[in-house]
């Protein structure tokens, strides 16, 4: 058997040590404590949290079992900080490892976030499914459940359940084994997962739980008035013995929240729910309810029902005032430290996301008022200070790149600002960022964000004037249409490459159906494969299955492109492709800047286009200005690309917005 070593981010060798934790669990209720009610981080903080005991697997593959009482006695055996931590979900073990033993590795490996990145987050990633997809045997059946409700394992069971925990010890580092050695995973891509999962399990940043408290206030007056305001005693008479069932169990929220019953309310004042298309059977129709159907959006400018659809939309974006509980409730109340969720590869393009209940990928800044105090609640550690730096329009900067848009890579160039730019052309007026006309320039700036990716006149539109591509501009249905025109007309190199993808994805499509396994093509830094698509930093995008199949565009019948993303039937075409394709570069960009980051200064937070660190606080000024030209620095497969970044410093996350 092979000793697993694998280099840290400078380069030295660390041995890696496999560990699983065995915990106790109870399903009982009420009191329910297991990890499929709670999340990680209450979990493991929970005062009735036990260890069992572990499987470990030395760097040399030794296998053993270490019993509860010997626990602090083994990890205080090994010099964590010059060796590796792999689990099947190092988040779980390794948070436990931090929180009851102290261990701080120098390298932490995830084999969940290994089959992400492998084979993307479309497949199932626990240990029996990677087992299996590498031609194993998968885990042992049929023992945890024998440990349930029981806290202190009597002898025999701890026996019975060591097999158990070995063979899954034992798949973990042989799924670790196939990934990395046998599939060759990308070191640098190893260390991004590091960096991932050590925000969680190693914390570092402090929680103040005054700003959380008045979120949680604020947010709760706004909800009582919209849901006081919105269900009048007329609309419950209308609903249906369904609705009024709903109503009487779970209130005015749980109506609102529930499809039926908000399709109930709708039909009360007379307006028909609308609806659209399932996304998993497009035969079939479901409620267009969604806070980004333009349905929905059109609804909420029909007086008649325009409270209802405030209303549910309050109720279903709630997600500020858990968010601020949550941060309360993992922190005991700012006493301990906030474990940071950054779930690696949780998205198709490899984008970082949220886990554990809460995602601080998109907490709430200036633009809209009081959101910002969720940001006010999270400062450095004592002594420290935050450094945040920015990428600066990085998609719309390599989709000109890619694409060969001269006449706004110039721009880029000459550091001219883009957004002015297409707004003057919009306007025939000039408008400048604090000058004439900058209220125009809003305008600009979703054209810029919105319609590099081919979105509609409508889409446009409602984006628009929801604040979704920046703040809100108070667009009107004929300025979208001008807009997506004159972008179209402007950017005439981005336009085609639309053209070229959507070509590529047919020829994926025959290659695919054929089974020609051997076709290849490339177009810029990207290699299409029948089902998949290779990118900068060697990690594949997967369209699975990727075949035609018949669809709706209102009365018409029209012949989509579609691949299978998990249990999910997913239409692509050429300008979405495109959008995939910047998004996932533009990640893998920001990943290897952030590897630089990361060799000097401990990185906080991970944020699509944006690295968080901490730094000395008589140092931060030197570390901003250092950071700032790193991210300036085009990656080796992009080398003319102009980039260029802005960053702040200060004690909290708020204060670099």
């Amino acid at each position: 058997m092979r000793e697993i070593a694998v280099p840290d981010l400078h380069g030295h060798r660390l041995p890696v040590w496999v560990v699983d934790f065995e915990t106790y669990w109870d399903r009982a209720k009420p009191e329910e404590y297991s990890l499929g009610k709670m999340s990680t981080t209450m979990y493991v903080r929970d005062p009735r949290f036990h260890a069992h005991g572990a499987a470990v697997i030395s760097p040399k593959g030794d296998a053993f079992w270490v019993t509860h009482d010997d626990l602090p006695g083994f990890f205080a055996s090994v010099s964590w900080k010059d060796a590796g931590f792999l689990a099947h979900n190092t988040y779980f073990d390794g948070l436990v490892a931090y929180t009851h033993y102290g261990v701080c590795a120098g390298l932490y490996l995830d084999t969940q976030s290994l089959s992400y990145g492998e084979w993307g987050p479309g497949r199932r990633a626990g240990l029996e499914q990677v087992s299996r997809r590498l031609g194993r045997e998968g885990k042992m059946e049929g023992r945890l459940n024998e440990t349930e409700g029981i806290r202190v394992l009597s002898e025999a069971q701890e026996e019975r359940l060591v097999p158990y925990a070995l063979r899954d010890a034992e798949e973990c580092r042989a799924a670790f084994e196939g990934i990395y050695y046998e599939r060759g995973y990308p070191i640098d891509e190893v260390h991004v997962i590091d960096l991932s999962v050590r925000a969680f399990v190693n914390p570092i940043l402090r929680l103040d739980p005054k700003p959380c408290d008045e979120e949680i206030e604020v947010e709760e007056k706004k909800l009582a008035t919209l849901l006081t305001s919105s269900l009048l005693v007329g609309d419950q008479q209308e609903l249906d013995p369904k609705a009024k069932g709903i109503l009487a169990e779970r209130g005015i929220e749980g109506l609102l929240s529930s499809p039926h019953g908000f399709a109930q309310l709708l039909l009360s004042r007379g307006v028909v729910p609308p609806m659209k298309p399932s996304p998993s059977d497009p035969e079939k129709l479901t409620y267009a309810f969604a806070k980004t159907d333009l349905e929905l959006r059109a609804l909420g400018e029909d007086s008649r029902v325009s409270d209802l659809v405030a209303a549910r939309l309050g109720v279903k974006s709630s997600i500020r005032r858990d968010r601020a509980q949550r941060l309360l409730d993992y922190t005991d109340r700012g006493r301990l430290t906030l474990p940071v969720p950054i779930r690696y590869g949780a998205a198709r393009t490899q984008r970082w996301g949220g886990m554990d209940g809460i995602n601080l990928q998109n907490l709430p800044s200036n633009r809209d008022g009081g959101g910002v105090r969720l940001r006010e609640a999270i400062h450095a550690p004592k002594g420290m200070r935050l450094v945040g730096v920015d990428a600066a329009q990085i998609e719309a900067r390599y989709n000109a790149y890619t694409a060969g848009e001269e006449a706004l890579l110039q721009i880029f160039r000459d550091h001219g600002d883009p957004y002015s730019d297409l707004a003057s052309k919009l306007y025939s007026r000039p408008v400048s960022k604090y000058g004439p006309n900058a209220h125009l320039r809003p305008v600009g700036k979703a054209m810029e964000l919105g319609l590099g990716y081919g979105m509609g006149v409508e889409h446009f539109y409602w984006a628009a004037r929801s604040g979704a591509l920046g703040e809100p501009v108070a667009i009107e249905m004929d300025e979208a249409a001008a807009a997506v025109n004159l972008y179209r007309q402007v950017r005439p190199c981005i336009v085609e490459q639309w053209g070229i993808l959507q070509n590529i994805l047919a020829l994926m499509k025959h290659a695919y159906q054929q089974g020609d396994t051997k076709w290849r093509t490339q177009l810029g830094p990207w290699t299409f494969e029948p089902d998949r698509v290779l990118l900068p930093n060697s990690l594949y995008m997967h369209y699975r299955g990727i075949h035609s199949r018949e669809g709706k565009r209102g009365e018409r019948t029209v012949l989509d492109t579609v691949y299978f993303h998990g249990n999910d039937v997913t239409r692509i075409w050429g300008s979405k492709l495109c959008e995939n394709l910047i998004q996932a570069t533009c990640r893998a960009i920001i990943a290897w800047q952030a590897l630089t980051v990361a060799r000097r200064y401990r990185i906080v937070l991970l944020v699509h286009d944006e690295i968080v660190f901490v730094v000395p606080a008589a140092e931060a000024e030197e570390a901003l200005a250092w950071a700032l030209d790193v991210l300036r620095a085009p990656p080796p497969w992009a080398p003319e690309l102009p980039l260029d970044a802005e960053g702040h410093v200060g004690e909290t996350y708020a204060d670099l917005k």
